[in-house]
């Protein structure tokens, strides 16, 4: 960014500032702008991304005289880049903004305009925060009492242990009116020393049974021990990389939930189902524990329409046959990261219904294996209409039993280096309307039975090296089988 910004007093829209010395660029400091160039710059309006470069000679003073709190027509303000304490106490957003993100914090304490419960004074009207990559962090701000948040999303805070260190008060934080009223969103990711929701300190006025111990000064409280709380409008929840927490205040009205290398003992049962009612609204799902779907009741499984299992210990679905059954509106199945997993057999043909599948890194599945005299599980499949095959290197050839899915409209066969051919029973999926095949090298080329899918719309072909001079038209040896398909991208 040049120097000489701050002459811009009427200027409004500015996506990027750049500050301090990028060493990769041969430019002298006094070239470059200067976070105090922002100070007359009060027209600013919309969203306003910061990024440091490198270091300022007099950061302190220049975060300051940024004076971003006078910018009041700023209601996106992202700050990115290498700031410490200083710098980010300095750089105290307007008190109108309503998305502020913050990446590559290098602080151990929160600015002073976020810390306690500050930012619900400092920043009122927050609906989107964005917290990335704050290495030394111990503490987050007091979220909870934004009343208009409905996105919170922190990704690797390497150092925070608690979500609220505060001595927690049984007449307001515990209130549902008053604990995130709005919020929509949450998404905590890789927060490894994360380890439970509160802290308080030992005496504090709450119900006997609720210490872990009373010896300590502090003590963790776990939610369930200090119910009403929970998050009254929460529709959709991401937690991932938080390996301790063992529950989080609960989430009636979650329709939309992943859990992905969490503590086992954080279980959907205790985080989405109102106690006593034993039932969700639940829609959408992705876990990496089969026990926590396991263990739901049926009511809860009958509402979900997309279920995702990345369980890499799971062999094969026997164990999921119960759950499959209940899943009376499942419309698409994803099946992801599951290394353990050798077959198919025990489950899915319960799910006649839906109508799209995903199998995707799954190390150890043999398809081959599969029941070529009866057909299973494909074969109790017939509603299925999407099917993506991505990544499985034991796939040699594809399943006899595929052939048995009429309906098939869509068909993904994706980064599978071990495929050795296309079947000549491929005719059979008459529904068909798009087929990819995408690197797949030893596909050398393709059936005569092609011809005669009349329904195919799309053929995409990309990374199969043998396979695509030979679809190239009009010369190729394979174009006369699919000549007559309207769109074919080699």
């Amino acid at each position: 960014m040049p120097a000489g910004m701050g002459r811009l007093i009427a200027l409004h829209k500015l996506d990027v500032f750049i500050v301090g010395i990028d060493h990769r660029a041969s430019v002298s400091e006094t070239k470059t702008a200067r976070l105090r160039d922002l100070k007359a710059l009060d027209k600013l309006s919309g969203r306003l991304r910061i990024k440091i470069l490198g270091e300022m000679k007099y950061p302190v003073n220049e975060a300051k005289e940024a004076n971003l709190s006078s910018k009041h027509g700023l209601s996106e303000l992202l700050l990115e880049g290498k700031h410490d304490e200083a710098v980010l106490d300095g750089l105290q957003p307007p008190r109108n903004l309503r998305k502020l993100a913050i990446r590559d914090y290098r602080g151990q304490r929160l600015p002073t305009w976020a810390s306690m419960d500050s930012l619900n004074c400092s920043i009122p009207n927050l609906v989107v925060v964005e917290l990335e990559d704050w290495g030394s962090c111990l503490n987050v701000p007091l979220f909870s009492r934004l009343r208009s948040l409905k996105r919170l999303r922190l990704y690797s805070l390497k150092s925070v242990e608690y979500m609220e260190n505060s001595r927690y008060d049984a007449s307001s934080s515990s209130s549902s009116t008053s604990f995130f009223p709005s919020l929509e969103e949450l998404q905590l990711w890789d927060m490894d020393k994360l380890k439970s929701w509160w802290w308080m300190e030992a005496g504090a006025a709450v119900d006997a049974g609720q210490r872990t111990s009373s010896s300590t000064s502090s003590t963790e409280v776990q939610p369930q021990h200090i119910q009403p709380s929970f998050f009254p409008r929460l529709l959709k929840l991401e937690i991932g990389g938080c390996p301790s927490p063992k529950s989080i205040p609960l989430c009636p009205n979650v329709e939309e939930l992943q859990l992905v290398r969490v503590n086992k003992e954080l279980r959907v049962l205790t985080t989405v189902v109102m106690p006593r009612e034993g039932a969700s609204r639940l829609k959408t799902m992705r876990i990496a524990d089969i026990g926590g779907l396991i263990s739901l009741p049926t009511d809860c499984l009958r509402g979900l329409t997309s279920l995702t299992i990345g369980d890499s210990k799971l062999l094969d679905l026997s164990s999921l046959a119960e759950v499959f059954r209940s899943l009376s509106s499942l419309e698409s199945l994803r099946i992801h990261g599951c290394n353990g997993l050798r077959s198919l057999h025990g489950g899915l043909e319960h799910l006649s219904s839906f109508k799209k599948m995903e199998i995707q890194f799954c190390e150890q599945l043999d398809l081959s294996a599969e029941d070529k005299e009866i057909g299973m599980p494909w074969k109790a499949l017939k509603g299925l209409q999407s099917l993506m095959l991505d990544s499985i290197p034991k796939v040699l050839v594809l399943p006899d039993g595929l052939q048995h899915l009429t309906a098939l409209r869509l068909l993904y066969i994706m980064f599978n280096y071990e495929l050795m051919t296309i079947p000549e029973w491929i005719n059979c999926l008459g529904s068909l309307e798009l087929l990819q095949i995408t690197y797949c090298p030893k596909v050398k080329t393709l059936p005569e039975g092609i011809r005669f899918l009349t329904s195919l719309k799309n053929f995409d072909i990309y990374g199969c090296s043998g396979l695509t001079e030979r679809c190239r038209g009009p010369n190729g040896d394979d174009w006369p089988k699919i000549q007559h398909i309207p769109k074919v991208s080699v």
